[in-house]
Formats: structure tokens, C-alpha cells, sequence
């Protein structure tokens, strides 16, 4: 499925590029008028194509782990609204503590990379995190009417228990990478300039 995703990308990218290149003011039949373009450069290439990858990586993350919940809680709304619930929440608070840890002027690529790194170990481990999960789940729920309350209450803390840690790391991110653009926006700036 992530190839044939990766493959439509690409199959729609290409097209676009072409529409855009063509009907650019500035393309090969202006190109004595246009201005100068600085090059980018591969850092900030490579920076730009890893930060994609992982966002839709983490797209990836959110569908498999409500089917994940799905399995352990039943297809309920509470398995769908406790992973959107958490990714939401998870990626704000890793926002507002990525820009705290972006603005310590630390190498924001270095941070990025651990936050990645963190988020890749944990996913790695999820199937063992969700065997422990349903099995606490089993546990608290053994014994209880299937339509008590509390059964709610019960999915809802587990469900963000095991996924708020890796949401807080995703939602980090954005705001490192920002970061890592901002320390070199001149040399950006000139090269996406009009």
C-alpha cells in the first residue's frame, strides 16, 4: 500500500511540474528578464524530502494505530475519536515543547533527528505495546457489563497512554525544523525569491 501511495505521488508530482514550469512568468522563455536564483543547496534539499517523509510516515502511524485500537477496544467512535483526540492533543503539546527546545539554540537537525529517532523505536515496539495493552484492557474489563460507562473511561486512558508519547515526539518536529530554516532563511529566501 505505502508503494502504490508513493508511486501515485509521483505520478501526480511529475505532471504538476510541468504545468508549473510552463506557465511560470519566469520560465525558459523569460529567463533573460528573471532574477538570479540561488541554488538551494542538498542540506536543505535533504532537510525538506526527510520532513515530508516522515509527515506522511506519520499519517501511516495514525491509521495503523486506530486499527490497532480497533482491534483491542471493538470498531468503536471511541477507538477513531481516542487516536484523533491524542494525535491532536499529542501534537500540540510536542509543538509548544519543540518550540521551547528550538528556541534553546541547540543543532535543531541533531534534535530532529533524536525525535525521529525516538518516534521510529517506539513504533518498532508497538506490537508488543499493544499486546500489553489489550491485555490490561482484558484485565480492567473482565467482569464489567459490556455497555458500562466505565469500559469508556477505561479505553480512553489506555488509548492515550499508548499513544501520546510518539504524538509529543511527531509534534516536535515542526517546530525544529522551522528552526533549521530559519538559521539558514537568507540563503532560502533568496532561492524561492521572485
Amino acid at each position: 500500500a505505502m508503494a502504490g501511495t508513493i508511486a501515485a505521488s509521483i505520478w501526480l508530482y511529475i505532471p504538476l511540474v510541468t504545468v508549473f514550469k510552463t506557465n511560470w512568468p519566469h520560465s525558459e522563455n523569460n529567463r533573460s528578464s528573471a532574477p538570479k536564483r540561488v541554488p538551494i543547496g542538498k542540506e536543505l534539499r535533504t532537510a525538506t524530502a526527510l520532513f515530508m517523509i516522515s509527515g506522511f510516515a506519520a499519517l501511516m502511524y495514525e491509521v495503523v494505530f486506530s486499527k490497532a485500537l480497533a482491534l483491542t477496544f471493538g470498531s468503536t467512535a471511541t477507538a477513531t475519536y481516542t487516536v484523533l483526540a491524542t494525535y491532536m492533543g499529542g501534537i500540540a503539546i510536542g509543538a509548544w515543547l519543540g518550540g521551547r527546545l528550538a528556541s534553546a539554540r541547540g543543532n535543531p537537525l541533531v534534535l530532529y533527528a533524536g525525535c525521529e529517532l525516538v518516534i521510529a523505536v517506539y513504533c518498532a515496539l508497538t506490537p508488543m505495546i499493544f499486546i500489553g495493552l489489550k491485555t490490561a484492557y482484558v484485565f480492567l474489563a473482565s467482569d464489567i457489563q459490556p455497555d458500562a460507562s466505565v469500559l469508556t473511561v477505561y479505553r480512553l486512558f489506555l488509548g492515550v497512554g499508548a499513544l501520546i508519547l510518539p504524538t509529543i515526539f511527531m509534534g516536535m518536529t515542526l517546530p525544529l525544523m522551522a528552526r533549521f530554516f530559519e538559521d539558514r532563511a537568507e540563503r532560502l529566501g533568496k532561492s524561492v525569491a521572485i
